[in-house]
């Protein structure tokens, strides 16, 4: 208002949220869910000027929410040994209170919330995980998809041969017995 007489007010969703002073605005400052909100500001007739308001929508939209997954320490598709242990976990950066993630390794739900952490040893094989934020307030759904590859050792590495005693080449005359 440019005028020493009016009050401005300002209605959010006809709610009365603030009012200024003579020659000083009105100011509302908050976070706001999603939502299409309805302002109205507006100032009373007095004796020098006229009734007056102006209104406008401001739409919050949804955003995306940033998740991630990690294999083993890594945001990526990561191979492993058999018999090495392996940590899936996810998380989300900022979520809407009471909003909902999952873990799941091939289709099957292991762990939720966030953090939501699967940390145990696998038979060889490829395990899909994938953590999962449900659409909520003010955020829409995300996914993100990780491959854990768990691979097999070689049977040789497992095999041991010893000649009396030894696992290294032996050379032995005739008359020796061998174990």
């Amino acid at each position: 208002v440019n005028n020493n007489e009016q009050i401005p007010q300002l209605f959010r969703n006809n709610t009365l949220v603030a009012s200024g002073s003579k020659g000083s605005p009105a100011t509302e400052i908050q976070i706001l869910p999603t939502l299409d909100w309805s302002y109205v500001c507006s100032v009373a007739a007095t004796q020098n000027y006229t009734l007056a308001s102006t209104s406008q929508i401001y739409s919050v939209a949804k955003t995306s929410p940033s998740i991630h997954l990690t294999l083993n320490g890594q945001e990526a598709d990561v191979p492993i040994n058999y018999g090495t242990q392996s940590d899936a976990t996810g998380w989300v950066d900022f979520a809407d209170a009471g909003a909902v993630t999952r873990l799941y390794r091939n289709g099957t739900q292991v762990a939720s919330g966030s953090p939501a952490s699967d940390i145990l040893k696998l038979d060889s094989g490829v395990y899909n995980y994938t953590y999962v934020y449900e659409e909520s307030a003010n955020h829409g759904f995300a996914s993100v998809t990780r491959f854990l590859t768990v691979l097999r050792l070689p049977s040789a590495s497992l095999l041991h041969l010893a000649l009396q005693g030894s696992e290294s080449d032996q050379t032995i005359t005739y008359e020796t017995t061998s174990d």
